[in-house]
């Protein structure tokens, strides 16, 4: 009697494993890919709750918003992924393109004071420019290398030049903030990401010769923010101030302040650019 339940036993063992096999993930059709996955030379994608900009896409590429502390793609891994991409090699505006492609022979960056050593060390030293090709492709290149949303750079492009390269504002009074020969009242602010090169340091000029340095120096600025290592904002923001924050980053950048009022009005332009996405119907039209 004994035999007989032993061997009954082990019969059972064989035929749980067999149902088990055949139910395990990966056989047969599989689990669908994870949302956004591109592969591991990418880096991890968004951390859980994570979203790029409040649920807006990451654009034609999928380029979404890394998570804080995210490991971040090589800007030759982001150079190879634009390049293969068919909805961004048309140029929708011609008069960039002395600019585009422009690349810098050395970039030396000074110390960002208001920012942590961590942003100094893996993200200021980090801005090179060195990437040609159409705007689109730029402003993608640019999300990749720095973990943000796509759209949302060309969104912001769009508030800030309508993408074009040659646009300047900012007008000074004062000739100590005039640049490259310039009288007051002169421009202080340069290129498709609008630059100021009275409170950004070491933008200028190459803010101005290279649409790749603009976009690339806005990225590390939007992402050392991002990260909660903009040291004064702590004190800013009354507590407000957390990594992961990605709209505050934005209204910051132009303000200058956490969430002032004119930062809030700035992000309610961003957002209905993201939302409209004219970019696509210039592209479109293009065609």
């Amino acid at each position: 009697m004994l035999r007989v339940v032993w061997g009954w036993s082990w019969g059972l063992l064989v035929l749980v494993l067999l149902v088990a096999g055949c139910t395990s993930p990966g056989q047969g059709e599989g689990l669908p890919p994870s949302q956004g996955q591109q592969g591991s030379a990418q880096g991890p994608g968004p951390s859980e709750g994570q979203g790029p900009a409040e649920g807006q896409g990451g654009g034609e590429q999928g380029f979404g918003l890394l998570g804080v502390g995210s490991h971040l793609p090589s800007e030759q891994d982001c150079a190879d992924r634009v390049a293969h991409d068919p909805n961004d090699q048309q140029e929708d505006r011609p008069e960039n393109t002395a600019a585009n492609q422009f690349v810098p022979d050395r970039v030396v960056m000074p110390v960002w004071k208001d920012f942590t050593a961590q942003a100094n060390q893996q993200f200021v030293s980090r801005i090179d420019g060195h990437f040609t090709g159409t705007t689109a492709q730029i402003l993608d290149w640019a999300a990749c290398k720095w973990g943000l949303p796509a759209d949302l750079l060309r969104a912001v492009a769009t508030q800030e030049s309508d993408w074009r390269q040659s646009t300047v504002s900012d007008e000074s009074n004062n000739p100590q903030d005039c640049v490259g020969g310039a009288t007051p009242p002169c421009p202080t602010s340069f290129g498709i990401m609008q630059l100021k090169h009275t409170t950004l340091p070491g933008s200028y000029p190459l803010s101005v010769h290279s649409t790749a340095f603009n976009v690339d120096y806005y990225g590390a600025r939007i992402r050392s923010c991002y990260e909660g290592w903009v040291t004064y904002l702590h004190n800013d923001s009354d507590g407000d101030y957390h990594p992961g924050d990605i709209w505050g980053c934005v209204g910051w950048h132009w303000s200058g302040h956490w969430k002032d009022p004119g930062a809030e009005r700035y992000i309610d332009r961003v957002h209905h650019y993201l939302d409209s996405q004219p970019w696509r119907a210039q592209t479109n039209q293009n065609r």
